[in-house]
């Protein structure tokens, strides 16, 4: 007797746990009882594998920054090879300023007059952490980038500079330039 009355409750406290499992499954499946929290891990993107995506860092004292010119009425700035080109340049040049402990920003100066085709223009490039447009050859990134820094006057280009802050201002130095399409 003792046997049958032990089977009996092991049936019932079985059938027991079972029923206790299935109403916390059934409410946990309608989000009403949540018995383990919810926990979200979230870190900054730093690379985004095959397009340049900006860090978004506090820029330290020394920085490396590409510069990419062209136009959206350009021929051979609007070669469909181009971004891709351009894109890699700016993940070289960020991971070798990383290896350095510097930072790195990508700039995009599009040399038109209407701002909005020269947005357009840069946005086929992928991201910057800065873009210039606008006013052609009298805009302020032709103004700074192409007349200022010696080389010739046109597009596409890619430059590279050096930055390092002096004094509350950044000092800035060509390292390299590359002209038109075929040097890119």
């Amino acid at each position: 007797m003792n046997t049958i009355y032990r089977s009996i409750r092991n049936r019932w406290w079985h059938f027991f746990v079972a029923q206790v499992i299935i109403v916390f499954f059934v409410v946990g499946i309608g989000g009403k009882l949540q018995l383990l929290p919810v926990v979200e891990i979230y870190w900054p993107h730093q690379d985004s594998g095959n397009r340049y995506s900006p860090s978004y860092e506090k820029v330290s004292e020394k920085e490396i920054v590409m510069v990419y010119i062209g136009s959206s009425t350009c021929g051979y700035s609007n070669d469909s090879s181009l971004p891709k080109l351009t894109d890699d340049a700016k993940i070289k040049l960020q991971r070798m300023a990383i290896r350095q402990g510097w930072s790195f920003s990508a700039i995009g100066v599009s040399v038109d007059w209407i701002p909005e085709q020269g947005v357009d223009h840069l946005g086929k490039f992928g991201e910057f952490d800065e873009i210039i447009t606008g006013r052609k050859w009298e805009g302020v990134g032709a103004q700074f980038y192409l007349k200022k820094m010696p080389g010739i006057n046109g597009t596409p280009q890619i430059l590279v500079l050096g930055r390092q802050m002096r004094e509350d201002e950044f000092e800035e130095l060509l390292i390299y330039r590359m002209a038109g399409f075929y040097r890119i």
